[in-house]
């Protein structure tokens, strides 16, 4: 008998978002920079907004005004407070 190989289930649009961001700002609430992190996802303009906007609506993360272009940082990160720029 063999052993079936497991499925690895693909991760969403949104984990990945917030996986990057994560590592970003140190898992701490801080902002950053949205064309670093679309940069650093690899995604067009069209994929990062819409991804951001519904994990806006969703509460998971915020949007801030830290620079051109703005920025987007956790919305809660146990033990955290307000939000700080890089």
């Amino acid at each position: 008998m063999t052993a079936q190989p497991s499925v690895r289930r693909k991760r969403t649009y949104k984990e990945l978002f917030l996986d990057k961001l994560k590592r970003l700002s140190g898992a701490e609430q801080k902002l950053i920079n949205n064309g670093t992190l679309q940069k650093s996802l690899g995604w067009n303009e069209e994929r990062y907004k819409r991804i951001k906007a519904e994990l806006v609506a969703d509460k998971a993360v915020i949007a801030g005004v830290g620079g051109p272009g703005g920025a987007v940082g956790l919305a809660e990160v146990p033990g955290s407070k307000a939000p700080s720029s890089p």
